[in-house]
């Protein structure tokens, strides 16, 4: 579960209040919302991080499916728990409220490749961001608010179609790192877009 604990870790520091934990047989789909749409008037996308991770299936459980809306901080707790003792059973915390973003699961097959780019531009994008973002701090909550939205929704130059937001949610929870050639490949399924890297997964929905 050390990868589950480093993803959530991270996400929790990006904001991510809660976690969707999805169990689909030997395999687990923890997803995050970096960056959340406001309200159904809201044209800016949601931006979701993703990481899946092989866990062991119990023989009697036929093939375990099911899914939980969790606190990120609790999961943590349980995650700490979980490394400092001899179980290998991960005690999920209670099931919160759905709230929009967890409501939607992006498609499962039929995604269609539409470019790729290097993790350094995409690191490079996510760092310029940031400094813009941190830039407004000290002008009040609002304008902050609204650059960071701003920032983050602007289409990238070199990948028109696809939003800045996931070059930081990307970098952000690790999936792209400094000082590495890897590619990262961009797919899209009607309004979703996709960007894969051997780390993860991040997702765009208008």
């Amino acid at each position: 579960m050390s990868d589950l604990h480093t993803f959530v870790q991270r996400a929790e520091r990006l904001g991510c209040s809660l976690t969707r934990l999805t169990v689909a047989g030997s395999f687990l789909v923890a997803t995050v919302c970096v960056l959340e749409k406001q309200g159904l008037l809201d044209t800016h996308p949601n931006v979701l991080g993703a990481r899946v991770i092989e866990i062991e299936s119990r023989d009697d459980a036929g093939g375990a499916h099911g899914e939980f809306l969790v606190e990120t901080r609790a999961l943590l707790d349980r995650l700490a728990r979980l490394s400092s003792s001899d179980t290998r059973t991960l005690d999920v915390p209670p099931a919160q409220p759905r709230v929009a973003w967890a409501g939607i699961a992006p498609p499962r097959s039929d995604w269609q490749p539409c470019g790729e780019v290097s993790s350094a531009e995409w690191v490079a994008t996510a760092r310029a961001g940031i400094d813009e973002v941190a830039a407004a701090n000290g002008l009040g909550s609002q304008i902050v608010t609204e650059v960071r939205r701003t920032v983050w929704s602007r289409p990238l130059v070199e990948l028109p179609f696809a939003v800045a937001g996931l070059a930081f949610a990307a970098f952000g929870l690790g999936f792209i790192v400094d000082g590495t050639d890897e590619i990262v490949r961009l797919t899209s399924h009607g309004t979703w877009i996709r960007a894969s890297t051997t780390r993860g997964d991040v997702l765009a929905r208008a």
